[in-house]
């Protein structure tokens, strides 16, 4: 390509980029340490017409396979290109580091057609007749779903653990009862294998399962729980089972689950499958569980539209629950965050919300960076030694970033961090565009 050839869009680009970026800065900070009612009205991005153009280039580059120059005289950015994203966004979640060469993610939101991708050798490749993809806490044992069954194995690649059978979504449902077929028990929100090699937890819209090779046992929604939704239909309505918001992860260490729904509370249960504790919510609704990575606490997110408030309980202040929640207001780390996706690493909280941006806090809620990548935040991941993040969002944008290496002045946020690449998984491509 002759990049002389877009000089004079290039410099429209990087000036009014640079511009913005400041701005939308300043504008934040304020709003973070005055709040927001004494920020003004927020700056403008300026470069929404130019959005089919670049990604005309966008596409040339690639064809050309001049990615670094293309980075170089249009830096990547979200907010011009919020009218493309809106007509071809999807969401990138489940996404997996598994070396410096290597990611997997699945495209799809967890009610829809999915497909998952491995990145190798900068190359993307189609997961054939894979449903679905997990990993262990701890990094190490890979998940599968296909439609007979899901499969674990030791490391990427690696050999064959063990294989489940998928829920019926009739687990924890009296028999006499006339229940509706659960074709979303085959779903997939999470899928986590445990470090023991022996279970897996697969939560989708029909609740909150451990699997073995003897079968699927529901945790959520309980017994009780279902009895109750029962006594409210009519004696002959055929009864099933759907829940929002559903969410769970496992420590690291393998033993403790965390999970709930819109209607539950925070819920803490033991390796043993036997609930350790309950804590109340401090926003509207359950919405995100997380561990940190010492596994010696675990953050929980309750949401109300797209803010929340967010709560990091030490475990070892748990014990057998009673039949009332705990209060939680002196564990608050955030009032702010709906979050969608997160990791641990050290003494940090790495999370994304609902706004698009990437947030570090301590675990007990000192505040540490903020990235703004765009869009809703819907999987993320980090390497082992903790450098590089990858964050998947609901625009169907993929990024890598590489952390305390530098910062990137074409970033809005704080911290010392850079993209090295996006990449664009948009329908209506006919290829996943590097940028």
């Amino acid at each position: 390509m002759d990049w002389t050839l877009y000089d004079t869009q290039s410099k429209r680009w990087l000036n009014e980029g640079k511009r913005y970026i400041a701005a939308i800065n300043a504008f934040v900070e304020k709003g973070m340490q005055d709040g927001w009612d004494s920020v003004g009205a927020e700056p403008q991005e300026t470069r929404e017409d130019m959005a089919q153009e670049v990604l005309k280039i966008v596409r040339q580059a690639n064809e050309s396979g001049e990615i670094a120059a293309l980075r170089e005289y249009f830096p990547p950015a979200h907010e011009p290109l919020i009218g493309l994203i809106r007509e071809k966004g999807q969401a990138i979640r489940s996404v997996f580091y598994i070396d410096e060469n290597r990611m997997v993610f699945t495209v799809g939101a967890s009610w829809e057609p999915t497909t998952v991708y491995l990145f190798a050798d900068n190359q993307f490749e189609v997961l054939p007749n894979v449903h679905g993809v997990g990993r262990s806490p701890d990094g190490r044992i890979y998940a599968l779903a296909y439609e007979n069954g899901i499969y674990t194995y030791d490391g990427w690649q690696g050999s064959e653990l063990q294989r489940f059978d998928w829920p019926t979504g009739l687990e924890g449902i009296p028999g006499e009862w006339t229940v509706e077929s659960m074709e979303e028990a085959r779903s997939i929100t999470e899928l986590i294998p445990f470090p023991d090699q022996q279970r897996l937890l697969l939560v989708n819209a029909t609740g909150v399962y451990v699997l073995s090779t003897e079968g699927a046992r529901r945790l959520h929604p309980d017994k009780e729980t279902i009895q109750e939704w029962k006594e409210d239909m009519e004696e002959d309505e055929p009864f099933s089972i759907q829940i929002d918001m559903e969410h769970g992860a496992i420590s690291r260490d393998g033993k403790w689950i965390a999970f709930g729904s819109q209607d539950s509370e925070h819920l803490v249960f033991n390796a043993e499958l036997n609930i350790n504790d309950v804590w109340h919510p401090e926003s509207s609704y359950p919405h995100y569980a997380l561990f940190s990575y010492d596994s010696r606490n675990v953050l929980f997110n309750a949401c109300h539209f797209y803010n929340g408030v967010s709560i990091a309980v030490p475990l070892e202040q748990t014990v057998p629950a009673e039949a009332t929640s705990k209060d939680s207001d002196e564990f608050i780390v955030d009032d702010e965050c709906r979050i969608y996706a997160g990791v641990s690493w050290g003494d940090v909280f790495i999370v994304g919300d609902a706004y698009g941006y990437v947030r570090a806090w301590s675990i007990t809620g000192e505040f540490r960076w903020r990235l703004f990548v765009g869009s809703t935040i819907s999987g993320m991941d980090i390497s082992p030694d903790g450098k590089i993040l990858l964050v998947g969002t609901y625009g169907g944008i993929l990024h890598r970033i590489r952390l305390d290496a530098g910062r990137d002045e074409y970033m809005i946020g704080t911290g010392e961090h850079s993209e090295e690449r996006r990449w664009l998984i948009w329908k209506k491509e006919q290829q996943i565009l590097a940028w």
